[in-house]
């Protein structure tokens, strides 16, 4: 499932994608755009930073747990409305009314 297990163990990897999915919620709940750089900053720190693609494998495993739970997704910020250059890979969290939640 994961090649970063091999880095990490299952649990750690659980607890990270749980923080993770917190962050968002708490966030996201705020209206705020998620910013990538700033999730990797506040949930995996100096520790997990350096492990390519851990990042966006716990924000992926984060973001469908939050889906299934509570029915809501992550989107793209759109471009138009946020142009800056730090907002490139952000994200809202949506009430996904398509679930059938």
């Amino acid at each position: 499932m994961l090649h970063h297990l091999t880095q990490i163990d299952a649990d750690e990897h659980a607890q990270l994608v749980a923080k993770m999915a917190r962050y968002i919620l708490l966030k996201g709940s705020a209206t705020e755009v998620l910013q990538t750089t700033k999730l990797n900053e506040d949930i995996l720190g100096e520790k997990y930073k350096s492990m390519r693609g851990l990042s966006r494998q716990v924000l992926a495993e984060a973001a469908q747990q939050i889906r299934a739970v509570f029915g809501y997704k992550l989107v793209k910020a759109p471009k138009e409305l946020f142009p800056q250059p730090k907002f490139k890979d952000g994200f809202y969290l949506v009430n996904d009314s398509s679930s059938g939640k």
